[in-house]
């Protein structure tokens, strides 16, 4: 049983419908039952596993949740099912949503492992598992899945294609500006160099080098930084996992050193993490980096608090991931308190921060409606960003870009249709000429804003400048 994809009904009604269909499949079903679930997002994923566990627990069921977070456990997660099988109902969750399944190959393997095996134990499976069991994963591997387990496939099983929910331009605004960040991250530690990777990740698993014996576990996360602009993310996954074992190790005899840099490593492996697309993972790094930071910060040191900072943004951006708006905004709104404390000490190492965090903090604001505090967020963000870019000419215009855009959309929600359309074609005029030439985020980005932009013009009554209006051309506004 397929759920259509081709209705007309809107997202949100469709994925209601989804979420009801595998409700009523588990409430009907007596003893084992199988569902398939395929979403290309994590939030998504989250809404319908609590959905069910409400479902489950109001008969007195109860729901075993299970998202490993790498594709070796994903491929041996089987074993977890069947020793808990008399629990209740299994979730199995390995969604790598934003990037496409096939563009990391490790975990299509590690599922179509995962499901050669459970068809082959299919017989055990149905024996064991006395509750329901249900695979979630990302719709290009739904072909693999049914091939793999054929047979597994046709037992009282349910498959939900979920429909995806469009992020919303700001949410994309945020991103793209988490990109920003750790683009500026990795150009800091050295870039991208494919030879020197290789040579220093030789380097580190033979020892071989003394200063990689000096420096540790701070090497790792470096480097780690560095394979993450090589969009080698398992890579760097593995590197911050070990840098993180040896701060574990040492912390308790040495915390004055190695306490800072598990924070560090941490909040690297929330980053990596959130970029893979496993926001579990990067939410308890995240989380544990905070408490780490928290500690640190009470000697009141700008690198400690600045550290906290730094992990309330990360950990904001974790939760509006998983759609725990509330909780986002107060990690933010602490975060945005620290950079303007330590701005007014140390102005010009903190102003950035505080510009990005703004940023952030007037997109959570509108995110649960509070938009006239949202407007006063961004307008400040906005106004550091132009003293920055008069002050340092070129160097942070995409980041008043950025911002620019965030705030024309939130006066455009408040019926400021003009003025919307005056900062979103000065973002345009900034960002245009970085289509093409810079990394696909910027593309994306102005493709949203230019039809951000031509929504306004029409609303405003106006037309595009004719500038603009020829530069965007038919391949943003047709």
């Amino acid at each position: 049983m397929s759920e259509p994809s081709g209705s007309r009904a809107s997202v949100s009604t469709r994925f209601e419908r989804a979420a009801a269909r595998l409700v009523r499949h588990a409430e009907w079903s007596k003893g084992f039952w199988l569902s398939y679930v395929f979403t290309v997002s994590s939030s998504q994923a989250h809404a319908l596993q609590r959905r069910l566990e409400a479902a489950l627990a109001a008969q007195g069921r109860t729901q075993r949740v299970l998202r490993p977070a790498t594709p070796e456990a994903l491929e041996g997660v089987l074993d977890e099912v069947l020793s808990g099988g008399g629990e209740g109902c299994s979730w199995v969750e390995a969604v790598r949503g934003g990037r496409g399944a096939m563009s990391n190959p490790v975990w299509s393997v590690a599922w179509q492992r995962l499901m050669l095996r459970a068809n082959e134990r299919r017989e055990l499976i149905r024996d064991e598992v006395e509750g329901g069991l249900v695979f979630v994963a990302h719709p290009e591997l739904k072909d693999t899945i049914r091939r793999a387990a054929p047979d597994l496939w046709s037992i009282r099983a349910l498959a939900l294609d979920v429909p995806a929910q469009p992020a919303a331009t700001l949410e994309v605004i945020e991103d793209l500006g988490f990109l920003i960040q750790v683009s500026n991250e990795i150009e800091r530690v050295g870039g991208v160099d494919a030879e020197l990777l290789e040579r220093e990740l030789e380097e580190l698993e033979h020892g071989s080098s003394g200063r990689f014996a000096d420096e540790g576990a701070r090497v790792r996360v470096r480097l780690a930084i560095r394979l993450l602009g090589a969009r080698r993310y398992e890579d760097a996954a593995e590197q911050l996992r070990l840098a993180i074992q040896t701060h574990r190790a040492w912390v308790q005899e040495r915390p004055e050193t190695h306490l800072a840099g598990l924070g560090n490593a941490l909040l690297a492996l929330g980053t990596v993490a959130s970029v893979r697309g496993a926001h579990d993972e990067a939410l308890e790094a995240s989380e544990e980096a905070v408490e780490i930071w928290r500690g640190l910060a009470r000697d009141g040191t700008e690198a400690s608090r600045s550290g906290l900072a730094r992990a309330l943004d990360r950990l904001c951006a974790q939760l509006a991931v998983l759609g725990r708006r509330e909780e986002a905004l107060v990690a933010s709104q602490e975060a945005v308190a620290i950079w303007r404390e330590l701005v007014e000490e140390h102005r010009d190492g903190s102003v950035s921060s505080l510009a990005w965090s703004l940023t952030t903090l007037g997109i959570r604001m509108e995110a649960v409606g509070r938009l006239e505090f949202a407007l006063w967020a961004a307008v400040e963000a906005v106004d550091i960003w132009r003293e920055s870019s008069r002050q340092h000419p070129g160097a942070f215009m995409p980041n008043l870009a950025v911002s620019l855009a965030s705030y024309a959309m939130m006066l455009g929600r408040v019926g400021q249709h003009a003025e919307a359309l005056e900062g979103i074609t000065e973002s345009l005029h900034i960002l245009l000429p970085l289509h093409g030439r810079r990394s696909s985020p910027f593309d994306a980005i102005i493709e949203r804003v230019a039809r951000e932009a031509a929504g306004a013009a029409r609303a405003a009554g106006h037309a595009l400048p004719e500038d603009l209006a020829e530069a965007l051309g038919l391949r943003f506004l047709s």
